[in-house]
């Protein structure tokens, strides 16, 4: 939400469009601030393409790394941290015959 459409977010703009989006209903100045600081790399003041994209990517691997977390616990049946052949058989076979996300 680049209000004065200079390619920057400052505070202001980043609050606007958190509060667009409805994220920030729940969360305190103080919290949006260190967020924002957190995403102004270089300190400037703003957060830049590069930074908000650099953000993005980031959050998105954190999404993917959970996402496989999921999915290994899921194939680890028995709870052992390594996942067996047979627990890797049993997933296969579960997805091959659509039972995907069902206990196998």
């Amino acid at each position: 939400m680049d209000l004065n459409r200079n390619g920057m977010l400052c505070l202001r703009e980043f609050r606007y469009a958190l509060t667009k989006i409805g994220l920030s209903k729940d969360m305190e100045d103080a919290e949006i601030s260190a967020i924002f600081q957190e995403l102004d790399h270089d300190g400037c003041g703003q957060i830049g393409f590069r930074e908000f994209v650099a953000a993005t990517i980031d959050s998105q691997k954190v999404i993917v790394e959970e996402l496989l977390w999921d999915i290994f616990e899921n194939v680890d049946g028995d709870r052992s941290g390594v996942v067996s052949r047979e627990e890797l058989a049993c997933a296969v076979k579960a997805i091959d015959s659509g039972r995907l996300g069902e206990e196998y």
